[in-house]
C-alpha cells in the first residue's frame, strides 16, 4: 500500500456528512449583489442562473428518511440565507458561509465549481462525504455501501454511458486529468446524483495544483480556467486507485419516438456526418473504453429533465417512482423568456413530484 492510502481510512454509518451548495435565488439583497457583479464581470456563456423551487426542503428531508446513517448536514450558502419552513433542529442543518471557505477577500461569490473545490474546509467536516445538489432526491432506502466498495475499499464514482471529446469548459480540468491519463482523449459524462468524496483527497489536489486552485478560489462565477472537481475526481481516484468507475443507466422512460425526434435535432444544429460520428462514439466505441470497468445492471438512477411538455415529465417521474429508483434528480432546463409559463410549469411538475415523495 501506497504512504498516501494509509491516511485514508474506512467510512462509518453516523460519521459520514452531507454537503449541500444552495442559495436563495429570491433573496433581496443576493438578486442586487448579483446583478451588480455580473455587470462588472460582463458573464460569458458559462454562467447559468439560479431558479429555486425549494428543492432543497425536500431533498433534505429526502435524506434523513432514507439516509438515517448521514449525521451532519452542512449547507454552504451566504451569509443570512436560510431554506424556507425547514425545521433546522429537527433535521439537524447546519449553515457554513461562503467566507468560511474562501475568506472574506473573495466573497461574495457565485462560483459552484470554486464551493465545491474548498468545500473541505468546512469546520468538523466527516473525513468522507457525500455531496449533494438541492435537485437531488433519495427516493428508497439508500445504503453506504452504494458509495463505497468495503471488499476493496474504494470509492464508487458513477458515470453514463456517454462520451465526449475533452473538457471544452474547462481545459484545466482536461489537463490535470491528462496528468494521471496521458492519452485519455475522451470524458465520461457523470450520473447527476449524490457523490462521495474523501477531503483529505481535495486537499492533497489543492496543494498540488495550488496555482490553479488559487485561481478558482478567486474565481466569482465559472471560468474556463476553474478546476472543476467533480469532472476530475473520479479520474483522480482511479489513478490513486482508491476509487471505481460505476456506469449506470439513466431509468428515465425514453420512447423510440422520443429518441428518434432528439437524434433529428441533432442532425439539424451538427449535421449528419458529425451525428453519426456521435452515435458511433456513443454506441460502439464506448464498449472498448468500458472494457475494464465497472456496469451497474440495477436502475438505480434517473434524470428527469423538466421542460414544457407536462405529460412526458409527468410519466418519467411516475416510471422512476414505479421502478423505486433510488436517486432521482429533477433538472430544471426549461429555458424561456415566458417567466409565467416557466413557473406555471415548474410548478405543476415539482409539485406533483413532491406529492408523490411524501406518500
Amino acid at each position: 500500500m501506497k504512504k498516501e492510502e494509509k491516511l485514508r481510512g474506512i467510512p462509518k454509518e453516523g460519521e459520514v456528512d452531507a454537503v449541500y451548495l444552495w442559495v436563495d435565488s429570491n433573496n433581496s439583497k443576493f438578486i442586487k449583489e448579483k446583478n451588480y457583479y455580473s455587470k462588472k464581470y460582463k458573464l460569458n456563456k458559462y454562467w447559468s442562473p439560479t431558479r429555486d423551487h425549494n428543492e432543497i426542503l425536500h431533498s433534505i428531508k429526502s435524506v434523513r428518511k432514507n439516509m438515517s446513517w448521514v449525521r451532519n448536514i452542512f449547507v454552504i450558502c451566504p451569509k443570512g440565507h436560510k431554506i424556507f419552513n425547514l425545521d433546522e433542529k429537527k433535521y439537524d442543518v447546519k449553515y457554513i458561509n461562503h467566507e468560511i471557505l474562501l475568506g472574506s477577500e473573495n466573497c461574495p461569490n457565485y462560483n459552484s465549481s470554486t464551493l465545491e473545490l474548498f468545500q473541505y474546509k468546512i469546520p468538523k467536516l466527516s473525513e468522507y462525504f457525500i455531496a449533494f445538489n438541492d435537485d437531488f432526491f433519495i427516493v428508497q432506502k439508500v445504503n453506504l455501501d452504494d458509495f463505497f466498495n468495503f471488499n476493496t475499499n474504494k470509492i464508487k464514482y458513477y458515470y453514463e454511458q456517454r462520451l465526449q471529446l475533452g473538457l471544452p469548459f474547462s481545459p484545466t480540468t482536461s489537463k490535470i486529468i491528462q496528468d494521471y491519463f496521458p492519452n485519455e482523449k475522451y470524458y465520461f459524462w457523470m450520473c447527476h446524483m449524490p457523490r462521495m468524496f474523501n477531503k483529505n483527497d481535495l486537499k492533497e489536489i489543492v496543494e498540488k495544483y495550488k496555482k490553479d486552485a488559487e485561481f478558482t478560489r478567486a474565481s466569482k462565477f465559472r471560468n474556463k480556467k476553474d478546476i472543476q472537481l467533480v469532472y476530475l475526481y473520479g479520474y483522480y481516484l482511479l489513478a490513486k486507485n482508491r476509487g471505481e468507475f460505476i456506469f449506470l443507466e439513466n431509468a428515465s422512460s425514453r420512447s423510440s419516438k422520443h429518441l428518434f425526434k432528439l437524434l433529428m435535432d441533432k442532425m439539424k444544429i451538427e449535421g449528419i456526418i458529425e451525428t453519426l460520428k456521435q452515435v458511433y462514439l456513443q454506441y460502439f466505441y464506448i464498449r472498448k473504453l468500458v472494457k475494464n470497468k465497472q456496469k451497474s445492471s440495477k436502475k438505480i438512477y434517473s434524470l428527469i429533465n423538466i421542460d414544457d411538455d407536462y405529460v412526458k415529465n409527468k410519466e418519467q417521474i411516475k416510471y422512476a417512482l414505479n421502478n423505486k429508483i433510488k436517486f432521482i434528480c429533477l433538472n430544471d432546463c426549461y429555458n424561456t423568456t415566458d417567466e409565467k409559463l416557466k413557473h406555471d410549469i415548474m410548478k405543476e411538475n415539482f409539485e406533483f413530484f413532491y406529492n408523490e415523495l411524501d406518500k
